[in-house]
């Protein structure tokens, strides 16, 4: 049974009504959701699955019709180049 995605915008819940503290989350949540869209093809699907969706490996295997090992070796490398992106534009 696969999982509903979850929209990045309700991984930040509003904490509290401190304008401040929302500036900096609204910020964030852009910061990450821009960097996933940097990613290309079968790297932001398994990033998307995987972390918004809250999809096991085993789901996302099925899902992109390839086997766990390449899902983790897709995410592995989804990462660094998360990472890199990430690195990058906040130089």
């Amino acid at each position: 049974s696969a999982k509903r995605m979850v929209p990045l915008d309700d991984m930040y819940p509003a904490v509290d009504s401190n304008p401040q503290t929302e500036a900096e989350i609204n910020f964030t949540r852009v910061y990450v959701r821009d960097a996933i869209m940097k990613l290309k093809g079968d790297k932001q699907a398994v990033i998307q699955m995987r972390f918004i969706g809250e999809m096991s490996y085993e789901e996302v295997a099925k899902a992109m019709n390839k086997t766990e090992g390449t899902v983790r070796v897709l995410q592995y490398r989804a990462l660094k180049d998360l990472k890199d992106i990430l690195e990058k534009s906040n130089r």
